[in-house]
């Protein structure tokens, strides 16, 4: 008989910003015995907004993005064939998150996921970011950040590609070139993984994006002067500390 328990777990760790704005952690738990696997999300909860419909649909749209990852899994997984040499050895997924970004405008971070099906060659490793716009309670699209007139795809692109082969440059290693200009092109797909930090707007390739799994995911950060001159006037006015 399958053991099933569901767990959420409120964790001490918290942020807290301007008007007692924080997130807290919580986490979801999965496990079967029958079907050898165990499943994990830790996801966060914003607190403290004023407007307390908006706070409650960002949150329910978080949970079920990490809870949906878990269910496609688990239902992958009742239809996968494990080896049968493979007697202990229990299939999984992970997701964690980073917070990068909380003030009064902003919400900013990124799960990071790790799955992995018994008998596979290694796990596998990607990234859903997410941008929230506080006051409005909406996910800030790549394209929401620009002028549409402003030929931003090309721009950052390029900044994308040589700040890509100067890290390879200086790592000692090299891009597949067709991997590369496919994976960083100029399209909007190119760039779903963005995050707002203090630095610049940051941009997460995740294996086989631009590179082989071996060389593992790359990121680039654009420093906000730089691309000032392209965003739309309104999400300047929400980026943190420009």
């Amino acid at each position: 008989m399958k053991k099933f328990f569901l767990l959420f777990l409120l964790l001490a760790f918290s942020y807290t910003y301007a008007d007692n704005i924080k997130i807290v952690t919580k986490e979801i738990k999965d496990s079967s015995e029958t079907l050898r696997y165990e499943v994990r999300a830790k996801y966060p909860q914003v607190e403290g907004l004023k407007e307390k419909k908006i706070q409650e649909d960002i949150n329910k749209k978080i949970y079920r993005a990490a809870n949906d990852n878990l269910k496609s899994f688990i239902k992958d997984i009742s239809e996968w064939e494990i080896p049968k040499d493979l007697t202990d050895v229990y299939s999984y997924m992970e997701i964690d998150f980073e917070s990068y970004t909380l003030d009064e405008n902003v919400f900013s971070f990124a799960f990071y996921i790790e799955s992995y099906y018994a008998g596979a060659a290694h796990p596998n490793h990607w990234t859903a970011s997410m941008n929230w716009d506080l006051k409005n309670g909406k996910i800030i699209a790549f394209k929401d950040l620009f002028k549409p007139s402003s030929k931003y795809l090309e721009k950052i692109s390029a900044y994308c590609i040589e700040d890509l082969k100067l890290q390879a440059k200086i790592n000692d290693y090299e891009f597949f070139e067709d991997m590369l200009y496919d994976g960083a092109g100029p399209k909007d797909s190119s760039f779903v993984n963005y995050n707002l930090v203090q630095k610049g707007l940051q941009i997460t390739f995740d294996p086989y994006t631009v590179a082989p799994y071996v060389l593992g995911t790359q990121y680039v950060i654009l420093p906000y002067r730089a691309i000032s001159d392209m965003m739309d006037e309104d999400m300047l006015n929400i980026i943190p500390n420009f």
